[in-house]
């Protein structure tokens, strides 16, 4: 049988109505211009902006390449330690290609309108979730990964990372059958 909830109180409600009305009292209140990210670009975008206007940013691009090197440097090492089956160069140009298109996304034109644009902003955001986050997981990172390091690493250090609660939490593996 399922117990039904007790019921709210009268003065419970009354507060919790109380409480949104001046949350929402106060919110248009303090509400300014909304400002994005960053300034606001000096000239109007084309595309050539779009298209040329890159701006190096030092963090985004260490990180991108951080990624690229470890990539390769791990390929190179189960290719080495498996010439029978070596990683599929498929794998490796996917990897690469969610990179690439990240460093459009960050870096380009369309990082320097996202401000000013809302559909610029929205094409940045499409690019990060639609293209470059399925390329990514197209590439395997983490079969990469357990391909490349010892047993023991992959037993004591990668597997219970994977198998904890935390990354249940994270990923959708709770709700398989």
């Amino acid at each position: 049988m399922i117990a039904m909830p007790a019921p709210v109180p009268a003065l419970v409600r009354r507060s919790v109505r109380r409480s949104v009305a001046l949350g929402a009292i106060a919110a248009a209140a303090v509400a300014g211009v909304a400002n994005a990210h960053g300034p606001v670009p000096a000239e109007p975008p084309t595309a050539a902006n779009l298209l040329l206007g890159w701006t190096i940013e030092p963090a985004v691009l260490l990180a991108l390449v951080v990624a690229a090197v470890v990539w390769a440097w791990l390929v190179r090492q189960v290719n080495r330690a498996h010439a029978a089956n070596p990683v599929p160069r498929s794998r490796t140009i996917c990897f690469l290609a969610g990179l690439g298109v990240i460093a459009v996304a960050l870096m380009s034109g369309i990082d320097t309108y996202d401000t000013t644009l809302f559909s610029v902003h929205m094409i940045q955001h499409l690019l990060l979730t639609l293209v470059a986050s399925p390329l990514i997981v197209l590439g395997a990172p983490i079969t990469l990964l357990l391909r490349a390091s010892s047993p023991h690493v992959r037993r004591t250090v990668i597997l219970p990372i994977l198998h904890s609660r935390v990354m249940r939490a994270l990923t959708i593996s709770r709700y398989r059958a």
